[in-house]
């Protein structure tokens, strides 16, 4: 769902590849839509963007964030009175995430701490959630999994070609690897041939492990050898 009126989800996915390539906030981001413009976006939905920017600028000086709130959800009921004024729509379960937030996080502390609690405790419920819990490496920090699966850890993918900081680099894949409480699992592909084909790399065929693992002495495994191992796959035909 479009944010704005006359604001293209790809205008949306560019800003946010950029702010994850970046690790870089999607506020502040957008914040410097008009000094520097994402390159590959419409010229209407920059437009777009940046008066919805200017016109909730105007709307947020004029509030009294000094006001403690007296409702039991706090100051997620402010939240999303003002996503109401700036007729922003909210999701359901964003607006569940909100008030249950609101009402576990002391009003006396300010609306800043409350929005600081939005990321954890949205971490929290994940991992309470029945299912697989699907994030990229920085999101991963400071949680923890029975069994974590670290994929496409290739040359050319880890460390990313566009990354400024090759130490920053090694340092998530490290905080990926350390989230599991027993297994570990980090694959990689060989070969490629789906839309996936060019990622990181314009090598298609051999490609080749990450390089931060060169000196470690660590050997690759066949992923369909071990699967036969652990009876998950049928045995390989005789000739």
């Amino acid at each position: 769902m479009r944010a704005t009126p006359g604001i293209s989800d790809d205008f949306i996915t560019v800003v946010a590849n950029e702010c994850l390539s970046r690790g870089e906030r999607f506020a502040a981001r957008v914040a410097r839509l008009g000094a520097e413009p994402p390159k590959g976006v419409t010229s209407a939905s920059l437009n777009a963007a940046i008066k919805t920017i200017t016109d909730s600028i105007a709307i947020l000086s004029g509030l009294d964030l000094t006001k403690v709130p007296s409702s039991e959800n706090g100051w997620a009921d402010w939240v999303l009175g003002t996503a109401e004024a700036l007729k922003i729509p909210v999701a359901d379960d964003f607006r569940d995430l909100l008030l249950a937030v609101g009402r576990i996080t002391p009003h006396a502390e300010g609306l800043r701490h409350y929005l600081n609690q939005l990321e954890p405790v949205t971490k929290d419920l994940a991992v309470k959630t029945e299912g697989v819990a699907i994030m990229n490496m920085a999101r991963s920090k400071g949680l923890t999994f029975r069994a974590t699966f670290v994929m496409g850890v290739e040359e050319g993918v880890i460390p990313s070609p566009r990354a400024k900081d090759e130490n920053e680099e090694r340092r998530l894949l490290y905080v990926a690897m350390t989230r599991p409480r027993e297994y570990l699992y980090l694959t990689m592909a060989r070969v490629r041939t789906d839309n996936t084909a060019f990622s990181g790399s314009i090598r298609l065929r051999d490609r080749r492990r990450c390089p931060f693992f060169e000196t470690l002495g660590i050997r690759v495994n066949d992923g369909r050898e071990y699967l036969r191992s652990l009876g998950l796959l049928s045995p390989r035909p005789s000739p």
